[in-house]
């Protein structure tokens, strides 16, 4: 399992763009109101920005790295493909709100079988099932590094940028989870060869239930950090996310 993971575990070129064009436009967004105080200063705005874009390249490269290592243990690879549109859409709401909206959709994660680990599994129902498994993972890493970003704070070792971080990986997880296709891929005049989803899109998809508590816990998680102690917050939200899947599950039986 080792020599899989070091051979597959890596990011291809058009990855690393991918990811760099995503951590610039998130970093802007995010330093959008930082280009100084009553005045414009290019420097003070250019350090924000690469501040913000090293705690995006850090979101990132966590949320991939854990779906990439679910992902080979289930016998895939995954490579990550932004979706610009939906960048672009974030920037466009941060310019028309003065950079109170904060908003993008960063991308997807594209599956590829591994042949000799895949042979048994052809069935579309085993790569809804592992889509799922691993969507899960990308954003789930994100919520809990905010969590223990708010538990090095609520340690007293703060500053502004764990404060940020703490904010950029709860919105990281949020609109990740949401399930919203690439919308133009939908349509075939693009001609999109693959298309690179929301990780939400995958969950949702294979099972409404799954979904439901993905969902529930990572609000849940983002809302109790700004009101209880890290621990009490995370247990507040398993339980309450089980409840309502729970709940749903039983409802549709």
């Amino acid at each position: 399992m080792r020599h899989t993971i070091n051979k597959y575990l890596k990011f291809e070129k058009r990855e690393i763009f991918d990811i760099l064009i995503t951590v610039i436009i998130i970093g802007f967004i995010f330093s959008f109101k930082k280009w100084g105080t009553a005045t414009f200063a290019l420097d003070v705005g250019l350090i924000n920005w690469f501040g913000m874009g090293l705690i995006a390249l850090l979101a990132l490269l966590v949320h991939l790295c854990v779906q990439k290592f679910f992902a080979i243990r289930r016998g895939y690879t995954i490579k990550y493909k932004m979706w610009i549109i939906g960048l672009l859409i974030g920037v466009y709401f941060c310019f028309i709100s003065n950079g109170s909206w904060i908003f993008f959709l960063p991308g997807g994660i594209i599956f590829t079988a591994i042949a000799h680990k895949r042979l048994k599994y052809k069935q579309p129902a085993y790569m809804q099932k592992d889509a799922a498994f691993v969507s899960f993972f990308g954003p789930l890493s994100n919520i809990l590094l905010a969590f223990i970003f708010h538990l090095i704070a609520s340690a007293g070792i703060t500053n502004i940028l764990i404060q940020k971080a703490i904010i950029l990986n709860i919105f990281f997880a949020i609109y990740t989870i949401l399930p919203i296709p690439q919308i133009e891929a939908l349509f075939g005049k693009l001609k999109i060869k693959e298309a690179a989803n929301m990780d939400g899109f995958a969950i949702l998809y294979f099972s409404r239930p799954r979904y439901l508590f993905a969902l529930a816990f990572i609000i849940l998680l983002a809302l109790s950090l700004q009101h209880f102690t890290s621990w009490i917050a995370l247990l507040l939200s398993l339980i309450i996310a089980a409840v309502i899947a729970l709940a749903y599950f039983l409802k549709t039986l």
